[in-house]
């Protein structure tokens, strides 16, 4: 094989570790004598690019399962890998450094930081670890892409529960890389997640279901 052909296929099996994988996850509680079965072997696969939603009914681990994944918990037993490293067993400090480089979170209440304004609060990830360039400028570019480039002054107090929860998505998207791919591809994650927002508030506004 020469170095070219050895080079491509090294590229290639690079592409192919997946940016999220979940191996036989369990978690289970104790209550009293007994142990609560929380997950019971779950185990999932995510390229990068994709857009997954977990569904399921009140009570059947979609927070505790994204908790776990995101390495905000431990699960009991299986292993949880991020772009092919297990981050199952690691210290706090190493889960914090992973979370700032790889993983973002968009909150139910938001978490936004009240005193800050809409840009600062985006601005807050990156000025943890190394991260390239400038944070105000990739706030701004993240608060524009969600909608949100006229109210990069405003704080949370001043925002619709929507305008907040789109605060939200462009801080859990603002430490991707910044190379010219992941930007094409934060900018479509963004469009594709704002479309989301959108229609789960035209759902709960109209009375009805997600199908």
């Amino acid at each position: 094989m020469t170095q070219q052909e050895s080079q491509a296929a090294l590229g290639s099996a690079v592409t192919t570790v997946p940016a999220l994988e979940a191996i036989d996850v369990t978690k289970s509680l104790p209550l009293g004598r007994e142990r609560v079965e929380i997950l019971r072997g779950i185990s999932l696969r995510i390229g990068r690019g994709e857009l997954v939603a977990i569904v399921g009914p009140s009570g059947s681990g979609k927070s505790t399962l994204l908790g776990i994944i995101a390495g905000l918990d431990s699960p009991t037993s299986g292993r949880v890998l991020v772009d092919g490293v297990d981050i199952t067993r690691m210290g706090e400090a190493q889960l914090a450094r992973v979370r700032n480089a790889k993983i973002g979170m968009v909150f139910q209440a938001f978490n936004l930081i009240p005193t800050l304004t809409a840009q600062e609060n985006v601005e807050v990830p990156l000025y943890v670890g190394k991260h390239p360039g400038s944070p105000s400028q990739r706030a701004k570019e993240l608060l524009t892409l969600v909608g949100l480039g006229h109210r990069l002054g405003n704080r949370p107090h001043q925002l619709s529960g929507g305008e907040q929860q789109r605060v939200a998505v462009a801080r859990a998207l603002a430490c991707s890389a910044s190379s010219r791919s992941r930007r094409k591809m934060r900018r479509h994650m963004a469009e594709q997640v704002t479309v989301l927002l959108v229609d789960d508030h035209r759902v709960v506004r109209e009375g009805g279901a997600r199908s």
